[in-house]
Formats: C-alpha cells, sequence, structure tokens
C-alpha cells in the first residue's frame, strides 16, 4: 500500500500569506486614498486655467472696444461691468466661465459653488472677491479648497490662485 503525497497548503502557510496580505492593504491604502485630494486639486487647476483664458478673452474684447473707464461690455447677449484696465468685475467671473446662476444668489454648478466674498482685502468699491469652491458629496463647501480671483486695484492684472490646503 502507497501512501499518496498531499497536495494543498497548510494551515500556517495560508495564515502567513494573509497576514502578508494584510500588511500590504495597510501600506498601500493610504495611496489610494489619496487620489481623491488628487483628483480635487487637479480640477482647480483646471478651473483656474478656465477662469484666466475667460479673463484673458473678456480683456481682449474690452480693448478691442477701445474700453478705458468703468463701463459695460456685452458678450454674447450678455452685460458685464469692466474695470477701467479691460477686466471683469469679480462677479461676472463665475457666469464667464459658464456657471449659472442660482435663486439664491449664488452661482453654482454640478459640485462647484461659486461666491462673491466681500472684505478678502480687495479695494475695489463696486466688487469683492471670488471663490469658486468644491462641494463635499453632503453639498457643503470644503474649506480651504477653491479657486480665488482678486483684483489688487483697478490699474492691476487679476491674480487668479488655487486654495488646496484643505482638499
Amino acid at each position: 500500500m502507497s501512501l499518496k503525497k498531499a497536495k494543498g497548503f497548510t494551515l500556517i502557510e495560508l495564515v502567513v500569506v494573509i497576514v502578508i496580505l494584510g500588511i500590504l492593504s495597510v501600506v498601500a491604502a493610504p495611496k489610494f486614498l489619496s487620489f481623491t485630494t488628487d483628483a480635487r486639486v487637479a480640477t482647480l487647476k483646471g478651473i483656474k486655467g478656465n477662469v484666466e483664458s475667460a479673463i484673458g478673452m473678456f480683456h481682449a474684447k474690452s480693448m478691442l472696444d477701445n474700453i478705458t473707464r468703468t463701463q459695460i461690455v456685452t458678450i454674447q447677449g450678455e452685460t458685464y461691468v469692466t474695470t477701467p484696465n479691460g477686466y471683469p468685475l469679480a462677479n461676472a467671473v463665475c457666469q464667464l466661465v459658464g456657471l449659472s446662476r442660482a435663486g439664491n444668489g449664488d452661482i453654482s454648478g454640478d459640485n462647484i459653488k461659486c461666491d462673491i466674498v466681500n472684505g478678502l482685502g480687495n479695494d475695489i468699491a463696486s466688487s469683492s472677491d471670488m471663490l469658486i469652491r468644491l462641494l463635499n458629496g453632503s453639498g457643503d463647501a470644503l474649506a480651504n479648497c477653491h479657486v480665488h480671483y482678486r483684483q489688487e486695484s483697478n490699474e492691476a492684472t487679476p491674480v487668479v490662485s488655487v486654495v488646496s490646503s484643505g482638499c
């Protein structure tokens, strides 16, 4: 009578493999979890590029119309107020990048909220700073996760920046 050699893995071998897989998943999980932050930052950078492009085209239109003072500019049937240097006031930027006006006065899109914010250091009385904020799953704006449009003075080129410390 011959004994057949058993085929398969021992219990100890299976436990060792499970422990190794557990350790690998603990090490790899933070890498996968940071993809959300990376995606949000990439979204903000895309929005920033869109804003810069929109204000660049607006400025070009203003210069072609020879605007040298604050006045109204019409683009595709929409009217916007411009500063003396030909850039749009903050309250027009969200409309220029294609976000629609919501009933509450804020301008919103899918997972994006556009706020006109006073008191951020803007010295143009008729305008405010503009923030395009990303929203979380429950519709609340993420703190310190936005694109910031600021015009320092009537003569300066607007500054568009990404704030991503809270993404």
